[in-house]
């Protein structure tokens, strides 16, 4: 794992493109427009807005979190089908929490899908709690629900 730069904005958008493919765990649609997604990715960490960290296999990124500093939703991740449950996730949300305090952000707050039972256990085992705000949304042909989670951050000094 390292922090994401600028560089990897086509190798995260690709993760982003798989894992929405899935059509399960991410907002993000598909067809991905890969380039714009890049293009957004990298123009958010070289102007200051995000930051990111990534989780590599040699040259593959199979695991991507970036931290918005924008006020309001703030968090959003995606881990490869082939490398959940081995502690990725964990991991990038780890970093994510002390870059957050490193910041002196005051919270972290997120959408997850109500339906999504391993990335609610991971948000919980990090300190996040659900808001009590529930969206509805339309996907597949189906109302899902999206449940906003935080935690609050402490300082780091």
């Amino acid at each position: 794992m390292r922090p994401g730069t600028a560089a990897d904005g086509a190798a995260v958008a690709r993760l982003i493109a798989d894992v929405a493919g899935e059509r399960r765990w991410l907002a993000t649609q598909p067809p991905v427009d890969l380039a714009w997604r890049a293009q957004r990715f990298a123009a958010a960490l070289d102007e200051g807005r995000a930051v990111s960290f990534v989780a590599v296999d040699g040259e593959r990124v199979v695991g991507e979190l970036t931290l918005s500093l924008r006020e309001g939703l703030n968090l959003g991740m995606c881990v490869a089908r082939d490398y959940r449950g081995c502690g990725l996730g964990r991991a990038l949300l780890d970093a994510a929490i002390a870059c957050a305090a490193d910041l002196g952000l005051p919270q972290i707050l997120l959408d997850v899908y109500a339906h999504n039972d391993a990335a609610r256990r991971l948000y919980a085992s990090r300190g996040f709690v659900a808001t009590g705000e529930v969206e509805e949304v339309e996907r597949e042909g189906e109302m899902w629900q999206v449940l906003t989670m935080r935690r609050p951050v402490a300082s780091a000094s």
